[in-house]
Parts: structure tokens; C-alpha cells; sequence
């Protein structure tokens, strides 16, 4: 039970971590994307703080896993939010050398969570920790694949409104 204590402690710093990164990047940028991005990541790790904040809570006191508390957390918008800002925001913004370098930065941070829950998912003892943990696994999964996402458009937006465009048939 120590090794799980410490591992939801751990998480629990990566997720204020990362928050406080996030928020800090939003108030940074001046790219209406990077800023969505920013703020939606932010509200979204502020979520998983908070729910494991409730578990490691109940792990402590209680010595096991918690049949309390939901094994599911709010899940994600991150791709509609990145299609909605970029569509208003159109192809012509630029991205500052920081805001590559802190999508650069947050996909780091993101790939290592995606690991940490997918090995703590692995090695969960009880059905509801092993999803709980895997559909943190997944979030992440999805905040890395829409930080790549938003680099791609800060990088080449032409490409990436190809890319997410439907194509239309008129006729």
C-alpha cells in the first residue's frame, strides 16, 4: 500500500505541475490557439488533481482503494476546442519561439503521463484502480496527440487545416 500512497503523491505533483505550466503558458501567449489549448489542458489536469487528491486521501486513511470515490474523471475536449480557436483564429497566426518551445515542453510532460498511468493501470489490483488509471492513461494519450496537433498548426497551418478539413463534394 506505501508504494501506491507514494505513486498517487507522485501523480499528484505532476498534476499540479503540469496545471500551473499550463496556466502560466495561457497568460503567456498571445496565440488565441495556444491559449485554448493552454487553458483546456490546464482545467483538465486540475481535474485529475483533484480526483486523486480524493483517492490518495481514502488510500491513506483507509488502506485500500477507495469504493467511494468515482472511478471516472471529466473527460476531454481538447481536438474540439483546437478545431473551434483555430477556425475563428484562421491560418495566418503566428507561433513565438516560446510557444513552440512550451508545446515542445507540455508534449514531454504528457508522453511521460500517458507512461506513468499505463504502468500504474498494469499494475492496479483492483478493477476500478485499473481504469481509473487507464482512463488517465488515455486523457494523456489525447493531450499528447492534441499538442502535436497545435504544433503541426503553429508549424504549418495550410497543412494542418488540409488535414482536419473534410473534404466536400459539390455537385
Amino acid at each position: 500500500m506505501e508504494n501506491k500512497i507514494k505513486a498517487i503523491t507522485l501523480a499528484l505533483e505532476n498534476e499540479l505541475h503540469e496545471r500551473d505550466f499550463y496556466l502560466s503558458q495561457s497568460r503567456k501567449t498571445d496565440n488565441p490557439v495556444g491559449k485554448a489549448m493552454f487553458v483546456q489542458i490546464a482545467a483538465d489536469e486540475d481535474g485529475h488533481y483533484r480526483r486523486l487528491q480524493d483517492i490518495h486521501k481514502q488510500l491513506f486513511l483507509k488502506g485500500t482503494w477507495p469504493d467511494t470515490v468515482s472511478a471516472t474523471v471529466g473527460s476531454s475536449n481538447i481536438q474540439e476546442t483546437l478545431r473551434t480557436v483555430a477556425a475563428l483564429a484562421g491560418a495566418t497566426l503566428q507561433a513565438s519561439r516560446d510557444d513552440v518551445e512550451a508545446l515542445n515542453i507540455a508534449i514531454q510532460f504528457e508522453e511521460k503521463g500517458h507512461s506513468f498511468y499505463l504502468a500504474l493501470s498494469n499494475g492496479a489490483e483492483t478493477r476500478a484502480e485499473k481504469d481509473f488509471f487507464g482512463l488517465l492513461a488515455s486523457i494523456e494519450r489525447e493531450h499528447f496527440l492534441s499538442l502535436k496537433d497545435t504544433l503541426l498548426f503553429y508549424e504549418s497551418p495550410g497543412d494542418w487545416l488540409a488535414r482536419t478539413e473534410k473534404p466536400q463534394l459539390e455537385g
